[in-house]
């Protein structure tokens, strides 16, 4: 589970982890593994593993809450009315 942890070292709801960097965790978390499998883990789990994954780079962001949508489209109407009261005027 100590691997699973966020930028904030929270545990991290949807368990995410770049497997690439998994054998880094693992070992910064005491696990002794062979030098061999850890240049290999990540490709053997995505090969073999089951693992959903997506390739990118940079933040996992989370997805956007209903709250947040509607807070988003409160934001973008009031901008809308802005420019049209900006063009009126």
């Amino acid at each position: 589970m100590k691997v699973f942890l966020d930028e904030h070292k929270e545990v991290s709801y949807k368990k995410c982890v770049d497997v690439f960097e998994l054998p880094r965790l693992l070992a910064t978390e005491g696990f002794d593994q062979d030098p061999v499998m850890n240049e290999n883990m990540a490709s053997i789990l995505l090969c073999f593993g089951e693992i959903e994954h997506d390739i990118q780079y940079g933040e996992r962001i989370p997805p956007e809450t209903e709250d947040e949508r509607k807070q988003r489209f409160i934001a973008e109407v009031k901008a809308k009315e802005l420019e049209d009261a900006i063009k009126e005027a």
